[in-house]
């Protein structure tokens, strides 16, 4: 054995300069000598030693004293009282710093630092005198292996150099010193299965000095299926002690596998819903050196897919652990490296559990049994569990119906449980074939374990057999024909009806007309889009004013518009409007209507309305134009959005919006979708409403509304208009607001 000292502790430290004044050490009239000191800590090398526990030892905590030969203490002084010159007696002498005691030792986390220096002084000798002071014990650091865990219960070390041990437990991490000395271990190691501690001696390691440190790193190793031998080495960085030490056989282990079940008793059954795991571990630990572990399976489902009835996971073949690896099984690594295993081992049949099928409306039941030897052909506990899987937790939430089947997709709401599928929806055509459409499904916000799901691909107006999967268990949702893909007539603008309201003859001018314009055809019976014209194009009765229907206007374009240049135009031109794609659109705006309509030098007038187009028609007999009630048309088709192209000009500010509402057969709102307009553009622009449903039901009815303006108090301003403007007088209107155009609306169904 050898002891390298591989770095030792040194501390330096040079007393002095603490206190300005002298002590004088003889009597008055001898001769004498003088001892100064000055203060020059070094702990350069004490880092090294104090890596795991201690902190730099500071200088106030030392003391100083000034001893004769006879080892008398002549004057003792803490560090802080130290003097800067010492008057002696020619002689010798001997300086000594210290900090702790040895008293105490053994002793965890306390050194003991100690350091002295001989002088021999004659008469008239002035002297600068430095003093070493280094770590004056042993330092012994312990750390066990993980590999005692293995073959012992409870295990510990104890230490000791002269004088008495200190006791190093399992999970102890503090620093222990000591006097140095010969270096002797005991170990206490209780067996697993046994209510005693093993005591053992191994030989001294050897003779140790002040300054080392030892760092221990203790294991047990193991050789042919017994424990063998303690190791114990230490860090290269301090003292290099490797020692070897055989154990008397009767700490030798020889017990056989023991097998353990986690997750459920052993011979029990788990209880499951297909698609769900459950926890189910076994941990075999065998002291002998583990040779064998069996797994017996009975099962329809697994032994359907390859799974092999019976397999030594330590001797199976690629092709039989790739099998087992894809239907879930799980094992320690060891159990593949190894022609024995003395390590604790695992086998996990959570994600096996979740993959066992069950038949619709019927429970399953799979056994497993694990059977264990060891090298000595011992054989272990035999340990078996059954798995009962049911169907799983998968069912319709709410009534399913025709309401389910849109123009081209199903939605079902469902209510499952299950860690392996997703529910997909599919369908049955005239051919008689099954297909699985393409599903999304969106969680519930307020139901635990339900999902939206929605499958997509089918084709409008079409008859199909519908039905909602998770792996082999159906749920029936029907036979139902899908929406038609409709869209809204003219919604592109391009048919339009004027009609005379207003005409009186007037001597001077010749006469004055005045026209509302509509978004449909003459004479057409099923009117589709409809405006507030009827309001807001009404004379006075006796001629003194009126005002012209601005909302709804649509001439053909003639040259490139700004919605400014719009605005300050009604002063007799032609007014242009470029529309999206074909010759006309649709343009609504803010207006001022009523007493003071036709005043140009007015701000106010009696009313301001905004621009309205909407799909449907309203009650015109209620007296508050903005408290009328729009009621839809019929309709029979769900969109899932509508998209529109707008150009907007906002005055004041002003923001607007369109906006849909589709309603069931008691006129109760189920579909709603908003677009918010917020930024002015001269150029086109796609506008979007997404429709968000309440309910799985057809409808009756659909509304589509455009407006000029969102305020509740919008504002217009006085523009040049005549009688004539336009050329047939609609559009007169002498006070606008906000405007808004609008083309090309369409109805999505994806």
């Amino acid at each position: 054995m050898k002891l390298k000292n591989v770095l030792p502790l040194l501390v330096v430290l040079a007393l002095g300069c603490r206190r300005e004044k002298a002590d004088v050490l003889f009597p008055e009239g001898e001769g004498s000598c003088e001892v100064a000191f000055q203060v020059k800590p070094d702990y350069t090398l004490h880092d090294m030693v104090l890596t795991r526990a201690q902190e730099q030892p500071a200088l106030e905590d030392f003391g100083v004293r000034l001893e004769n030969t006879r080892a008398e203490v002549l004057r003792e002084w803490k560090y802080e009282e130290v003097p800067s010159l010492i008057k002696v007696v020619p002689g010798a002498y001997k300086l000594v710093a210290w900090q702790g005691t040895d008293s105490i030792y053994p002793a965890f986390e306390a050194p003991y630092y100690y350091g002295e220096t001989k002088m021999t002084l004659k008469e008239g000798d002035n002297l600068d005198t430095v003093v070493n002071v280094g770590l004056a014990a042993v330092k012994v650091a312990v750390a066990f292996d993980e590999s005692f865990d293995f073959e012992y219960e409870d295990y510990f070390v104890e230490v000791k150099t002269t004088g008495d041990s200190l006791r190093f437990l399992r999970d102890e991490t503090r620093t222990g010193y000591f006097k140095p000395g010969n270096l002797r271990l005991r170990f206490g190691l209780k067996l697993r299965g046994e209510n005693v501690y093993r005591e053992f001696y191994p030989g001294a390691i050897g003779n140790v000095t002040a300054k080392s440190f030892c760092r221990m790193k203790l294991s047990a190793a193991c050789e042919n299926g017994a424990l063998k031998q303690i190791t114990i080495t230490t860090d290269a960085s301090t003292i290099n002690i490797p020692v070897e030490v055989d154990l008397p056989v009767f700490f030798l282990p020889k017990g056989a596998p023991k097998v353990t079940l986690s997750g459920v008793e052993n011979g029990g059954a788990l209880e499951t819903t297909e698609g769900v795991s459950r926890a189910a571990t076994i941990l075999v630990s065998a002291a002998g050196g583990l040779t064998e572990l069996k797994v017996k399976t009975v099962s329809d489902t697994l032994l359907a897919r390859g799974w092999p009835a019976e397999v030594d996971l330590m001797s199976a073949t690629e092709e039989q652990k790739a099998v087992l690896r894809e239907n879930g099984l799980q094992w320690s690594e060891e159990l593949d490296a190894k022609k024995e295993v003395k390590s604790l081992v695992w086998v996990k049949f959570d994600r096996v559990v979740k993959g066992l099928n069950t038949a619709p409306r019927m429970t399953s039941e799979t056994r497993f049994t694990v059977t264990t030897k060891d090298k000595f052909d011992q054989t272990g506990n035999e340990v078996n569990f059954g798995v009962q899987v049911a169907p799983p937790v998968f069912e319709f939430v709410g009534e399913v119906g025709a309401g389910n089947v849109w123009a081209k997709r199903a939605v079902y709401d469902v209510k499952y449980i299950s860690e392996r599928e997703t529910p997909v929806v599919e369908c049955q055509g005239n051919d008689g074939v099954w297909q699985t459409l393409e599903t999304t499904q969106m969680a519930s916000e307020s139901e635990e374990n339900v999902y939206e799901c929605v499958g997509k691909g089918l084709a409008s107006n079409t008859e199909y057999a519908y039905r909602v999967r998770l792996g082999g268990h159906t749920l029936d949702a029907g036979r139902y024909r899908t929406e038609e893909e409709l869209q809204v007539p003219n919604s592109g603008f391009e048919e339009w009806y004027e009609e005379m309201v207003w005409e009186k003859t007037i001597v001077l001018s010749g006469g004055k007309k005045v026209y509302a314009f509509y978004p449909y055809a003459a004479n057409e019976n099923d009117k589709w889009w409809n405006t507030r014209n009827r309001t807001t194009t009404q004379p006075r009765a006796d001629a003194s004013w009126f005002y012209g229907a601005y909302p709804g206007t649509v001439p053909t374009a003639k040259e490139d518009w700004t919605a400014a240049e719009h605005l300050n135009s009604h002063d007799g031109k032609s007014l242009p409007i470029n529309a999206h794609r074909g010759n006309s659109a649709m343009e609504i705006a803010t207006v001022g209507w009523g007493k003071n309509n036709w005043t140009v030098s007015s701000q106010n007038t009696e009313k301001k309305t905004a621009g309205i187009l909407y799909i449907g028609d309203y009650d015109a007999s209620q007296s508050n134009d903005a408290d009328k009630e729009i009621y839809g048309h019929a309709f029979a088709s769900r969109p899932i959005s509508i998209q529109f192209y707008y150009r907007f000009y906002s005055y004041n500010n002003e923001t607007t919006k369109a906006y849909a509402e589709l309603k069931d057969e008691n006129g109760v709102i189920i579909g709603y979708g908003e677009c918010k307009i917020v930024v002015p553009t001269n150029e086109f622009q796609l506008g979007k409403i997404e429709l968000d449903y309440t309910q799985q039901k057809r409808i009756k009815t659909i509304t589509i509304v455009f407006l000029s303006t969102d305020s509740n108090n919008p504002a217009t301003k006085p523009v040049k208009g005549s009688d004539g403007a336009w050329g047939k007088g609609y559009g007169d209107s002498r006070h606008i607001g906000s405007i808004l155009t609008v083309d090309d609306v369409e109805l999505i169904y994806e």
